[in-house]
């Protein structure tokens, strides 16, 4: 396979790199290959004493000719040594580091940038600011610690430009009109004079309704960048907090160096084939973030059973894994299309294990209730059709992934909908004259 150019993005551009092409030596051309001790038989060409300059093809036909009878070959002149396999088999790796470096220059584009993050910090902090001034909600919430990221942003695995979930925790025990009450009056303190400026707020279900959040705020005098305020409960005081869904993907991601990369890339192309709307049957993002660590945990053999890491005791460092990004993809692809359609599935991110499902479709383990107990599933809301094509999309990229070298190759194959645009076929010139009044045929007169 052959990557799109490094100066546009492949999941857009869909260029395609030209076939490396092999000079002397070896060495592909642009490389100078490794030089050879000069011999009285091997004596450097006039041209060589240009540093990092080929000759023209003037000054080439200038040289004088390559020595014969027995003489030795100058060494750029040399033939390579490959064989047709072996070189093969260097033309395909050049082309599969290609094809990894595209890759890895995607995922790195849609990780969250400084400007980004920047932004997600002031929407954070402005949700803060009216909590710690609002007199019903500072009485019962403290807005250093029970205001914070929430979702993707909590656990590190958001792509750029993607909105912004903020948690506002709530005593467990409030009621429903009390809830209610704190977030209006945190709306009315965000759009007093004070931010009305900065941000615009409305009620999140009515106006994002993708979003389960009891209000949203969006960034006037910046980049677009959207808030979503969700409430939870705060944790019971003198007792420890226990884990989070949030924190536990945290801490399997904080395992392996590639984790939060592989999460997103299967994120983005998840969500622009339109697989990834809970409301609609599909897996949420969450579910996806789980699938993904479950791969990293039974088949690619990267991240420990969250059971082992909710003992807590030391932190090792981070996995590097020896596989390239594109291999560890195209395996997530390829573990997806192997489950079988006919009977539901259970993973468990917990332990680290697979089984039927105890539902009707599709269990995704929640680790964080599984630590407290209880057996819970991110997917619910998932439905047979929906799962089914899911299944069949995945095996779509697996194929595509799966084919031998080919000369070009587009990542947006992968990650853009779309369908790839039809080439137009133009007929032989012979066939187009053929068919001009006057020719082909005798006409009847």
């Amino acid at each position: 396979v052959v990557a799109a150019p490094a100066a546009a993005p492949p999941a857009a551009a869909g260029a395609a790199m030209a076939e490396p092409q092999v000079g002397a030596g070896g060495a592909p051309f642009g490389k100078a290959p490794a030089a050879q001790p000069a011999g009285p038989q091997d004596a450097p060409a006039p041209w060589k004493s240009m540093v990092g300059k080929a000759p023209s093809p003037q000054e080439a036909m200038a040289q004088p000719p390559m020595a014969t009878g027995g003489g030795a070959v100058p060494s750029s002149w040399r033939e390579d040594t490959l064989s047709d396999d072996e070189l093969k088999r260097e033309i395909a790796a050049r082309k599969g580091a290609g094809v990894d470096l595209e890759l890895r220059q995607l995922a790195a584009r849609i990780a969250p940038s400084k400007e980004y993050t920047t932004r997600a910090m002031r929407c954070l902090s402005l949700v803060r600011g009216p909590v710690a001034t609002t007199p019903s909600a500072k009485r019962v919430v403290d807005s250093r610690t029970h205001v914070d990221f929430y979702g993707s942003h909590a656990q590190g695995t958001e792509i750029d430009g993607a909105d912004v979930d903020i948690v506002l925790r709530l005593p467990a025990d409030m009621a429903k009109e009390d809830r209610d009450a704190i977030v209006q009056a945190l709306s009315s303190t965000m759009q007093g004079p004070l931010h009305a400026k900065s941000i615009e707020v409305n009620e999140g279900t009515r106006v994002y309704p993708h979003a389960a959040a009891s209000l949203s705020l969006q960034l006037i005098d910046s980049v677009r960048c959207v808030g979503h305020v969700v409430l939870s409960d705060q944790a019971p005081q003198g007792v420890q907090a226990p884990w989070t869904l949030d924190g536990a993907v945290k801490q399997l991601c904080d395992r392996c160096e590639v984790a939060r990369d592989i999460i997103r890339l299967v994120k983005l192309w998840a969500a622009n084939q339109g697989l990834a709307n809970h409301q609609e049957g599909y897996m949420s993002s969450i579910a996806w973030t789980l699938l993904v660590i479950f791969f990293l945990q039974n088949d690619a053999r990267l991240l420990p059973p969250f059971a082992t890491v909710s003992q807590g005791g030391s932190r090792p460092a981070p996995v590097r894994p020896t596989a390239t990004l594109t291999d560890l993809l195209s395996g997530f692809f390829a573990f997806l299309a192997s489950r079988a359609s006919g009977h539901p599935l259970c993973f468990s991110v917990f332990d680290a294990q697979e089984r039927s499902s105890p539902s009707n479709v599709l269990f995704v383990e929640d680790p964080a209730e599984r630590c407290r107990g209880n057996m819970r599933s991110v997917t619910e809301a998932v439905q047979q059709a929906q799962w089914l094509r899911t299944l069949e999309e995945a095996k779509k990229v697996s194929e595509k992934l799966s084919q031998r070298a080919q000369r070009w190759f587009h990542w947006a194959e992968v990650f853009d909908p779309r369908e790839a645009r039809q080439l137009l076929h133009i007929p032989p010139l012979k066939d187009m004259v053929a068919g001009l009044p006057g020719r082909g045929a005798a006409r009847a007169p």
